[in-house]
């Protein structure tokens, strides 16, 4: 170290003198300042004992030390530069200067460069910055700047030393300065890093972005180095780059300022404790006060702050804007500052994700850059850069730069659009292809963009644009499809040119070869990461969206690769993806995608011959069918969903990585396949195929047939792809086959192929051997003369170079060589074919059903092909046959997947299909039948179970033999390689060998339990499995078929009916189905099986089939085909199944006297025992009925059962339409439960009655009033029809005739039986229905029903047993009958005369009898019936209708009346009157205690006056009950108020009904009725009080008022008329005062107002003489006066003589005003009228007046003196009223009437005597 600062010393010392040497004439300055610092250096030298110290000192002393190599830099002298510069660098380089002397360094710099000094120079001065910033660590701020300027301008210098040296000079500085960015994070500041925000912010920012793989990475560790290489090579490019165009208009956007989008508050990384450096800048120059603290970098240390601005104005200067930080000139080529922006990013990503401020740089500055490249122009040389710093971009920050990152990637896709050049589509595959290597930085993809239906979609767009640039290759030539290497021709790489280079198809295809293979080892890859299983699971959702979002593009490209290529080598890359992705698809559980690359390769393994074949064949059936849905190997795609596939063992040995990787490491190796030619054949015309339109003219002419085009089959022969892919797909089969599930239907498909081929490739070899030459024409470029030997050419021999394989393409008519086959190797394939069914057996339960399902669809494809004129494709039905026989120990479990075909086979209307189905289910029969006679199968099967675990035990004993001795070795290595012998196989040989029995048996045992299930072949069950085929075959359409299995059918039962046992109720529901038919044939060959069981087999039947045997009896009796089997099953049939009932029922061991509680349909049962059994269809399977008791009644004994259901079933057939079946079954029913009646117990009975005879009943009912009434003949079946009579020549005459059959039977019964019937629990119920029934009836519109019913309530009326005291509530019942019977009969329009007396006799009848037992309420139901039997109006309006008069009748009878009834009875009286004088509004009862409600009444429609009788009747029968002896106070007081109501109305009928009576009635009988009325209210009682009270006078008062002061109406009538009608009104004042105004004792709330309102009414009424009413005003005076007379009967007979001249005292003052109004008139009229008399009727008045006041002689006590009279009148006066007349009196003095002045006479007279004692 010493010696350096010694050297350094002495170096400098040296260049010193050299300067002062040449500046010794010119410059003296220079020599001067030379001088000074030679002195200075050895003084420093003397100073310092160390080199630290001469360091200190010299840095104290570094401005003079520099001052003269400053001078000299200044001068123009080249060599003192020169001088200067060395010794400078050389300071720099030792630490030995000041920060303070760093600005005038790079003052002296510029000034260099300014002055365009040498190259040397220059190049010095390039050294010299590089030196500066690496060992100046304090170089910042505007220093920084300066240094950087001077670097970009000599990288801007036209000289290409200097421009490729600061070309690699200028990235080394840019990463210093990001370096110490790092190592000042994380060595300074530890108060911050300290601080919980920042330790929390950087965790997030370091967790978030920790997840990025290291594979994706893995390029950027050596991209510094790889960038100052580049750079260094690109230096031949500058030129062009300086003169690249300038952007456009588009490209002038205004500078962007640095925002970001975070407050500063939560996202900067400052805190109070932060240090003054990291607070303020250490420089103070004018840039760093322009970036104040405002600033989003701000709070930067100063090496970030650097970096930060630098990378800003980098965006800038890139984008074509002025930097802020450098000086506004700076400038820099747009390819170059792309170059510096992805070395930033790629090599300084952990800064972006610790510092908040350099992430809001990647959002603001870079994203925008990048996206503003894209507007300008997309040249070469641009491009790649941008495309570099994208791709660089997103893999480091697509995860905290989710939108940009969007945005970018949007952008890229779009590049892959056809629209666009080349070049560009092949950087964005590029691009894609590092993308799809990081796994991790996918499924970051597919979370951000694609998860949870994101509309962004960037992961699934990718894969689509993949895939669809793939697609649109498919123009090109077969020979371009060839692998080729390009790792070292990637366009990426491709910096320096600037010139699009020139692509190659080969390249092209490799490049989207890889990207689709990158995708899928990808997919893979990320399927199994190296994560806990914890994290997996998690994941396993986005796994499986992934494979789903991007499977069908990837699909499209492989599929079409494999279409097109004929490179053995990029078919293995190709193939080798189709199996890792379905593998991937396998793994998580994706049936489509799976299915649908296996349909890829299936149809890579097809024929192309068979193509065009299977084409012809579907336009075809689409022609003739298209209805039909062929099913081929192009749709298979989504049939198959929901299925878990494990596709990981697919051994495709031909497939060898290692193989793989040398072919792509070795392109000048890749050799193409021989197979090219025939693979472009295909799409051109082979010379023995059938050209499109061909195909299309044989479809319209309908000439093809199926045996010409296979013909053509003949001549075409596999190629290598098809052999490869076919035996992959046999290995797959065979050993795969219990993960195929849903896509066994795409091998068997393709196997159909091939075994359409194989067959046809034998029939040419017989023909080749029984000839000697074969047929011409049919040869197809097969160089072949016999099939006998046919070479199968090795994949070496098949390569041919490129430029041969063009020139095969080139020509259409040249095929490739073919895969041929000899005849030892179809022997081999014939073999695995039939041995990949016969080891079915071997399958798993749920394998062998997915191939037996599969096979199944191939059997549907052919059935659906119209092959009726030729012959069928038998594949399917034929290995559906030889898979059902290897599996007979399961048949009982597998049999329903085959019958349904065997049922679709007979159904078919090709004779061979269905011939065969039945030679196929005869072998499974006869098969299955000889393992039902003996179980040897079973014993076998055990015994082989247990063998094999016998032997596992040895192998196991042996095993540990072999570890515990040792033996030879040469046994132990002939072991080996019998052990590699056996187990090695070639991949075009497949064979199955019993060893894997071993491994399929155990998950037999764990599934099914051994002793019950496995491979135990039931009998019963067999049977039962067999005959639901023979079933489903007896749904066929072929009526011969059917024939065919009901005489099989009959046979049976003839021969072994005895044997039969579960197929019983599948026999008898065939019959029964046929029953239903309306084939005469039909029907009458089952009714022949029918009588056979009927006579022989009824013992045999279980309960439910005897159950379902009556209902096939049913069934025939009610067809139609034939009335004479319907007579003889209803005569004969059910006598027999009653018979076999009734012994049954008396043998007490029998089977049906059990009560198990079980009831089974035997049709559903045996459907259901059928395991797993699934029909052709849905079969309507007629059975028992649910509504059948024996399913209804399942807790009573099998007996009543059987019983129920036969009477069930002659109830459905009483309602047959047919009225001599209904009617004859009818009757039959009736006497078969009178006959047996004895034998039911009482559950029994209550069953019969509530399922059968009622339900009857109602139905009847129901389907009487349905019938039609337009005359018919009886239709008796097969044509015969008979003439009925009139009574019964409707349908509905009919059904009444049944009914009343019916009716009549019920009725009987219960009369015969009701002892019997009276013990059941449910008998009340029972008989409520019977009586609702005939209360239905009993309303019926037919005449012959309605009065039928009637007879019979009479009947039971009448019947002593019935109504019995003893069981009063039938009675009870019968009275709610009549009830609701009344308002229907009582309807006058639609009443019959002869039911409504029938009615009426009964309820007379009825009454008379329950009398003295019905209570208030049935008395009251009573009354409700008596009601409108009163309404019941006739023909006339002066006699009462029969109902009437009876109604009358019943009344009278009632008294003596109960106080509760009374209220009910008068009500209904004074609704008649109420109804008769239509009064409103309708009489409605007030009394609280009638609780009668009256029925709806209907609208009256004839005039009141036929109402009038009734209403007459009504009212004297209302006081005869009023004044009845009987009646007491109480009931009257209840009353009174309604009938006051009524009566009052109707007294008003005298003013609308003149001549009517009914007024007349009304006042006498209030009249009669007040007295008793008037003391029965004011009796204290519980529903009377004073407002109540008060109430009823005042409505007795308002009633007699309003009739009383009502204007007379003009009717001109005799005097001796009016006389009497005014009597009425006498009669009514007369008995206001005696009865109301006399009354004592009045209990109201105010008396005093009632006795007004009476007075009123009196002084009111002596006004009528104007109005020609003179007797009854002269009345009213006339009791006025009487009231106050001492003549007064009311005060004679009053107890309580103050009350009545309390009266008086109210009664006079009225009366005498009245008379001094009257006199006062008098005087004034007289004095006017002159000579003229007054009126008659005046003088009457004055006349009668004058007399009343001289007899008038007052009570004591009742005349009120005034005051100026008071002392005159003495106590004993009784005329004191003429003092108070006096005055008017004198003033009549003067009248000339002598009448009248006689009278005043006599008054004057009585005045002396009284007052003056003359």
């Amino acid at each position: 170290m010493e010696k350096n600062k010694s050297a350094l010393l002495s170096f400098l010392e040296m260049d010193l003198r050299n300067i002062s040497s040449e500046a010794r004439n010119k410059l003296l300055n220079i020599k001067e300042a030379s001088e000074r610092g030679i002195l200075y250096i050895k003084y420093l030298q003397e100073q310092s004992a160390t080199p630290e110290i001469l360091l200190q000192n010299l840095k104290l002393k570094s401005d003079e030390i520099l001052k003269p190599f400053l001078m000299a830099l200044e001068s123009k002298n080249q060599k003192m530069i020169s001088l200067a510069i060395g010794s400078v660098l050389k300071l720099i380089s030792h630490s030995a200067i000041s920060t303070s002397s760093i600005p005038s360094i790079l003052s002296k710099m510029q000034l260099l460069i300014d002055v365009g000094s040498d190259e040397s120079i220059q190049l010095k001065v390039l050294q010299g910055l590089l030196v500066l910033i690496t060992t100046v660590p304090d170089i910042h701020d505007e220093e920084l700047s300066q240094l950087l300027v001077l670097c970009f301008r000599l990288h801007g210098s036209k000289n290409t030393s200097i421009q490729s040296t600061s070309s690699a000079t200028l990235p080394q500085i840019i990463r210093i300065i990001f370096d110490r960015v790092s190592v000042e994070m994380n060595t300074t500041n530890k108060e911050i890093l300290s601080s919980p925000v920042t330790t929390k912010l950087i965790n997030s920012k370091s967790s978030d972005n920790i997840s990025l793989s290291s594979g994706g990475n893995q390029d950027d560790t050596s991209s510094p180095t790889t960038t100052t290489t580049e750079s260094t090579t690109a230096t031949t490019t500058t030129t062009n780059e300086d003169n690249t165009p300038t952007p456009t208009t588009d490209s002038t956007e205004p500078k962007t300022t640095a925002t970001t989008t975070e407050t500063t508050d939560t996202k900067t990384i400052t805190s109070d404790n932060q240090s003054p450096q990291l607070r303020s800048s250490p420089s103070t120059t004018n840039v760093v006060q322009q970036h104040n603290k405002n600033k989003p970098w701000s709070n930067l240390k100063p090496s970030a702050k650097d970096a930060y601005l630098l990378l800003q104005d980098l965006c800038y200067i890139t984008g074509g804007d002025s930097p802020e930080w450098l000086p506004h000139s700076t400038t820099i080529s747009r390819a170059s500052g792309l170059d510096f922006i992805e070395m930033i990013i790629s090599v300084h990503y952990d800064i972006f994700f610790k510092l908040e401020e350099f992430k809001n740089l990647l959002k603001d500055k870079i994203c925008p850059l990048l996206i503003k490249n894209f507007k300008f122009k997309m040249d070469f040389y641009h491009t790649v850069r941008l495309i570099r710093v994208i791709t660089q971009f997103i893999s480091k920050f697509s995860s905290i730069m989710v939108t940009e990152s969007d945005v970018l990637l949007t952008r890229t896709i779009k590049m892959m659009d056809l629209d666009q050049p080349i070049w560009t589509q092949i950087l964005a595959l590029e691009s894609f292809r590092i993308y799809s290597e990081d796994p991790n930085l996918l499924r970051l993809f597919f979370k951000n963009y694609d998860k949870d239906n994101n509309s962004a979609k960037i992961f699934e767009s990718m894969t689509i644009a993949i895939g669809k640039y793939v697609q649109s290759l498919y123009g090109l030539d077969s020979s371009h499809f060839v692998l080729v290497q390009t790792s070292k021709n990637r366009l990426l790489d491709l910096l320096w040119q600037s010139e699009v280079p020139v692509i190659k198809e080969s390249y092209i295809i490799s490049v989207c070869t890889e990207c689709i293979n990158g995708i899928v080892n990808a997919v893979s890859k990320i399927n199994n990461p190296d994560n806990s299983a914890q994290q997996y699971s998690d994941s396993l959702e986005i796994f499986t969206q992934m494979a789903n979002s991007c499977w069908v593009s990837i699909l499209g490209g492989i599929s079409m690769l494999l279409g097109k290529t004929n490179d053995e080598a990029l078919i293995q890359v190709v193939l080798k993806s189709l199996q890792s992705f379905t593998n991937t698809c396998g793994d998580l559980h994706l049936s489509a995608p799976r299915d649908a690359l296996l349909t890829c390769l299936c149809k890579t393994t097809t024929l192309p011959s068979f193509e065009l074949l299977n084409s012809n064949l579907n336009l075809n059936v689409s022609s003739t069918n298209p209805n039909n849905n062929t099913n081929n190997t192009n749709n298979i795609v989504t049939n198959n969903i929901n299925t878990n596939i494990n596709t990981n063992n697919i051994n495709t040995n031909n497939l060898n990585n290692s193989e793989q990787q040398q072919q792509i490491q070795s392109p000048s190796n890749s050799t193409t396949s021989s197979s090219s030619s025939n693979i472009t054949s295909q799409q051109s015309t082979p010379s023995n195929s059938l050209t499109p339109q061909q195909l299309s003219q044989n479809n319209r002419d309908g000439q093809l047939s199926i045996n010409t085009m296979e013909e053509k089959l003949l001549n075409f022969y596999p190629t290598t792809k098809n052999i490869l892919s076919v035996k992959i797909l046999f290995n797959i089969a065979h050993c795969m086959g219990s993960l195929l599930d849903e896509s066994w239907i795409l091998v068997l498909e393709t196997l159909e192929t091939w075994n359409r081929f194989l067959e046809n490739f034998l029939k040419k070899k017989e023909n080749s051997n029984n000839s000697s030459t074969i047929g011409t024409g049919n040869t197809g470029g097969v160089g072949n003369k016999s099939g006998d030997n046919i070479s199968l050419s090795s994949p070496s021999s098949l390569s041919i170079a490129n430029n041969s394989n063009n020139e095969n393409t080139s020509s259409p008519k040249e095929t490739s060589s073919p895969r041929t086959i000899g005849s030892s190797e179809v022997p081999i394939l014939m073999n695995s074919m039939e041995n990949l069914f016969k080891s079915s057996s071997q399958l798993d339960l749920k394998s062998c059903q997915y191939l037996l399902d599969a096979l199944g669809k191939l059997c549907t494809q052919s059935f659906n092909l119209k092959s009726f004129n030729s012959t069928p494709n038998m594949f399917g039905i034929s290995k559906l046959r030889e898979t059902a026989l290897a599996n007979l120990y399961r048949i009982d479990i597998i049999w329903p997947l085959i019958s349904d075909h065997i049922i679709d086979a007979g159904n078919h209307r090709n004779p061979l299909f269905r011939k065969y189905s039945v030679e196929f289910l005869n072998s499974i029969i006869k098969s299955t039948i000889s393992l039902q006679q003996s179980q040897q199968l079973l014993q076998l099967q055990k015994q082989k179970l247990l063998q094999q675990e016998k032997e596992k035990e040895k192998e196991k004993e042996k095993e540990k033999e072999k570890d515990n001795s040792s033996l030879n070795s040469e046994n132990n290595e002939d072991q080996s390689s019998e052990t590699n012998s056996n187990t090695t196989s070639p991949v075009s040989t497949v064979t199955i060998t019993t060893t894997n029995l071993s491994s399929i048996n155990p998950q037999f045992i764990e599934n099914y339990e051994f002793e019950k299930e496995l491979l135990e072949l039931d009998k019963n069950q067999i049977q039962l499995e067999f005959f639901t085929t023979l079933e489903e075959l007896s749904f066929s359409t072929s009526n011969d078929t059917k024939e065919k299995v009901l005489e099989s059918i009959n046979s049976i039962l003839s021969t072994s009916g005895q044997s039969l046992t579960t197929s019983w109720p599948i026999i008898l529901c065939i019959l029964l189905r046929m029953s239903k038919c309306n084939e005469k044939r039909f029907i009458s060959l089952s009714f022949s099986s029918l009588e056979l069981i009927c006579n022989e087999f009824l013992s045999n039947l279980t309960p439910e089939c005897l159950a379902l045997t009556i209902e096939l009896i049913e069934s025939f009796v009610s067809q139609k085909a034939d009335i004479n089997i319907s007579l003889t099953g209803s005569s004969g049939l059910l006598t027999d199944l009653t018979y076999f009932l009734a012994n049954e029922n008396s043998i007490k061991t029998s089977k049906y006297q059990v009560s198990d509680g079980k009831a089974i349909d035997p049709v559903k049962e045996s459907h259901n025992q059928c395991k797993f059994t699934k029909t052709l269809n849905s079969r309507i399977r007629p059975s028992i009925s649910e509504q059948s008791p024996f399913f209804k009644e399942r807790n009573k004994s099998l007996i009543d059962r059987m019983w129920l259901c036969s009477f069930n079933s002659m109830k459905t057939l009483c309602i047959d339409v047919r009225p001599a079946i209904r009617n004859g079954v009818v009757v039959s029913l009736f006497q078969i439960l009178t006959t047996y009646f004895h034998l039911f117990e009482k559950e029994l009975l209550d069953v019969i009655l509530w399922s059968i005879l009622f339900p009857l009943l109602q139905e009847i009912k129901s389907f009487s009033e349905k019938a039609d009434q337009e005359r018919i003949d009886s239709d008796l079946g097969g044509g015969v029809m008979l003439l009925v009579h009139h009574s019964r020549n409707t349908a509905q005459k009919q059904w009444d005739e049944t009914q009343v059959l019916s009716i009549g039977g019920m009725v009987r019964i219960f009369k015969t039986f009701f002892d019997q019937l009276f013990t059941l629990p449910t008998f009340d119920a029972a008989w409520s229905t019977l009586l609702n029934h005939l209360q239905t009836e009993s309303k019926s519109s037919s005449k012959e029903v309605s009065l039928t019913s009637l007879s019979f309530i009479h009947e039971i009326v009448n019947t002593s047993s019935i109504i019995d005291p003893s069981h009063p509530h039938l009675g009870e019942s019968i009275w709610e009958c009549l009830l609701h019977l009344s308002p229907k009969l009582f309807d006058p329009q639609n009443s019959v005369p002869k039911s409504l007396s029938v009615y009426i006799k009964v309820f007379t009848d009825l009454f008379n009898k329950t009398r003295p037992q019905l209570n208030h309420a049935q008395m009251n139901r009573a009354l409700e019936i008596i009601f409108p039997m009163g309404l019941f109006i006739g023909d006339s309006s002066t006699v009462l209708s029969n109902p009437q008069t009876h109604a009358i009748q019943l009344i009278k009878s009632l008294p003596p009346i109960t106080v509760d009834i009374f209220p009910s009875v008068i009500s209904i009286l004074l609704k008649y009157i109420s109804i008769g004088i239509n009064m409103s509004p309708p009489f409605t009862p007030s009394s609280a205690t009638c609780d009668f409600i009256f029925p709806v009444q209907t609208p009256i429609t004839k005039d009141l006056i036929y109402y009038s009788t009734i209403t007459e009747q009504s009212i004297d029968l209302i006081y005869e009950l009023f004044s009845h002896s009987s009646t007491t106070d109480e009931m009257r007081s209840l009353v009174f108020e309604d009938i006051i109501k009524v009566l009052g109305a109707s007294m008003l009928t005298k003013y609308q009904k003149y001549h009517s009576t009914i007024w007349k009635l009304s006042v006498s009988n209030l009249i009669k009725l007040l007295p008793s009325g008037l003391l029965a209210i004011n009796i204290d009682s519980n529903h009377l009080n004073d407002i109540k009270r008060n109430i009823i006078w005042t409505e007795l008062i308002d009633s007699i008022q309003t009739f009383i002061l009502h204007e007379r109406p003009n009717h001109q009538i005799s005097p001796e008329k009016r006389l009497e009608e005014d009597q009425y009104d006498i009669d009514l004042i007369n008995a206001i005062s005696k009865e109301m105004v006399g009354f004592s004792g009045i209990k109201v709330e105010r008396v005093s107002i009632i006795r007004d309102r009476l007075v009123e009414i009196l002084q009111e009424g002596s006004v009528l003489s104007a109005q020609g009413r003179e007797k009854v005003a002269q009345s009213c005076y006339r009791n006025m006066f009487s009231i106050c007379s001492t003549n007064n009967q009311n005060l004679l007979n009053n107890d309580n003589p103050a009350e009545s001249i309390e009266i008086a005292k109210v009664v006079l003052p009225v009366v005498l005003k009245r008379c001094k109004d009257v006199l006062t008139r008098f005087v004034i009229d007289e004095r006017q009228s002159g000579s003229y008399p007054l009126p008659r009727y005046r003088l009457s008045e004055i006349s009668f007046i004058l007399k009343e006041i001289y007899e008038l002689e007052l009570q004591s006590g009742v005349y009120q003196p005034l005051n100026n009279n008071a002392g005159i009148i003495k106590p004993e006066c009784k005329r004191p009223h003429l003092l108070e007349l006096y005055t008017i009196l004198c003033d009549c003095i003067c009248t000339s009437e002598k009448e009248i002045k006689e009278l005043l006479k006599n008054i004057f007279l009585i005045i002396s005597k009284e007052f003056l004692n003359l």
